[in-house]
């Protein structure tokens, strides 16, 4: 049974070209990709469904009660003389969403009637394409309280998740993890940040968390560690350090793993949730992945770049109630975060961009704007990301092309992480250990194993590999 049946209606087909002033320059097409990702985001199945003929609509609104759990529907002119499409509508049970392109209350009197509204359980109208969009999202929450899920974490597990989630901890406090907590902690979460640069720590202890960039310029006092064995017990630990450093921060917490702690990874690269599930047990980790942004400046100060969502999921697939209860306590604190049906293939989502743009960014010195703006750079980049993409579909991750274009699109825009230097570079240009071994070095050993060239890929990797040998150590997988 499909989640999401979406029903446009007569000459919605020539949209694009019909009236524009009224009703937007976005095509039927483009609306449909728009949605096609939206609900892939949101972890929904969709199909679509367009007819000019009101019987064609009407027996599609009759079998949607045994194919469908929920229906976004525009009937367009319908919407205004059709009885038997609102009777036919009425007969469905599942959460009905009405969307408009334009606003009808602006129009003329006879558009300014629905007889679909009344057997809905909403409309969005006047937002253009957007309109779709905002539908699907509204289609998307009525199924979960469907579901009888609320706004407002719920526990899942009766040995982990039988109360309210109050307590973060975030092990890997640079950029990206303070920032993520301070927002949980202006959100109104306990938060205490652990990370074993005692030079940051200290500052924070001492004068608090000084963060710059997006939003006003704040300073915050958060409880900060440098031994994370010093933390008791704790609802959620965010794990946000070096892949590196995760063997040695999971075997220091298997007494949080003990007291029903659930681990989530925010990291970069493969391999990082395997890691954790090995010594902390599967049954206590969650994936993750963010597109963030968030740079450590100095001790005791970050740089906030932008908002965007993040995601969460259990590692081997499907929305549970514990992913969605955590997701909706972060998004009360502010952190705005969606449990997810795939995480695995979410993380090659972001996976595929870092390989596309993070080692250009570590040997170039270049932000992801600034990469993108030369064409042989930007060769080099695309180059990457088709070969990162057959990887994945190596591995029976089939992802559109098309959607992860989008996905990099959205992570080098300018005014947000685009203008960031990738994590990788930061690490070149701090002269420390990289990330390059769960960003390049893992997806490179799949590559191998399905005996694929990968150039490119190869290429970035031994590049970083040979900066790394100034400070680190010699180059230490054979083949390359």
């Amino acid at each position: 049974m499909v989640d999401i049946l979406v029903i446009f209606g007569p000459n919605l087909n020539l949209l694009g070209t019909r009236e524009p002033e009224i009703y937007g320059a976005d095509s039927m097409a483009d609306i449909l990709k728009e949605l096609a990702v939206e609900a892939e985001r949101l972890g929904r199945s969709i199909e679509i469904i367009q007819s000019n003929e009101e019987g064609v609509l009407v027996t599609a609104l009759q079998e949607a009660r045994d194919k469908a759990t929920s229906i976004l529907f525009n009937l367009a002119a319908y919407t205004h003389t059709s009885i038997a499409l609102r009777d036919a509508l009425a007969m469905f049970d599942g959460p009905k969403v009405e969307v408009h392109l334009s606003n009808n209350d602006s129009r003329e009197k006879f558009r300014q009637v629905s007889l679909t509204a009344g057997v809905s359980d909403g409309s969005v109208v006047g937002f253009g394409a957007d309109s779709f969009y905002l539908g699907l999202n509204a289609v998307h929450r009525l199924l979960r309280k469907r579901r009888g899920l609320s706004e407002l974490a719920r526990p899942e597990r009766e040995d982990d998740m039988t109360k309210q989630i109050h307590h973060v901890t975030v092990v890997g406090a640079g950029g990206m993890g303070a920032l993520f907590g301070a927002i949980l902690s202006e959100g109104g979460l306990e938060v205490t940040l652990v990370d074993t640069n005692r030079e940051h720590i200290d500052a924070i202890q001492k004068n608090g968390l000084l963060i710059s960039g997006y939003g006003d310029n704040r300073r915050l006092m958060l409880k900060a560690t440098h031994d994370v064995k010093q933390i008791e017990r704790t609802d959620i630990v965010l794990v946000q350090c070096k892949g590196t450093a995760t063997h040695q921060a999971a075997l220091a917490m298997t007494h949080l793993a003990d007291a029903g702690a659930v681990f989530i990874s925010f990291q970069n690269g493969l391999g990082n949730e395997d890691v954790l599930a090995d010594v902390l047990g599967l049954e206590n980790v969650l994936g993750g992945l963010t597109s963030m942004a968030g740079a450590q400046t100095g001790p005791g100060q970050i740089r906030d770049f932008d908002r965007v969502p993040s995601y969460i999921g259990e590692w081997g697939g499907g929305i549970s109630v514990r992913a969605e209860a955590v997701a909706a306590a972060f998004t009360a604190a502010g952190l705005e975060t969606y449990a997810s049906a795939d995480i695995r293939m979410d993380i090659w989502k972001k996976l595929i961009g870092n390989m596309a743009m993070s080692a250009v960014s570590g040997v170039t010195n270049l932000t992801s704007v600034e990469i993108l703006r030369l064409e042989p750079l930007r060769k080099v980049c695309y180059a990457a990301l088709d070969e990162a993409i057959s990887i994945a579909r190596s591995q029976d991750i089939n992802l559109d092309r098309d959607v992860v274009v989008k996905g990099l699109e959205l992570m080098t825009a300018p005014g947000g992480t685009g203008d960031n230097k990738s994590s990788l570079c930061l690490d070149v240009l701090a002269r420390r250990p990289s990330e390059v071994e769960f960003i390049y070095g893992v997806p490179l050993q799949l590559a191998d194993e399905a005996g694929l060239a990968v150039p490119t890929l190869r290429s970035l990797y031994g590049f970083v590999k040979g900066i790394e040998t100034h400070y680190v150590g010699s180059y230490d997988r054979e083949g390359g």
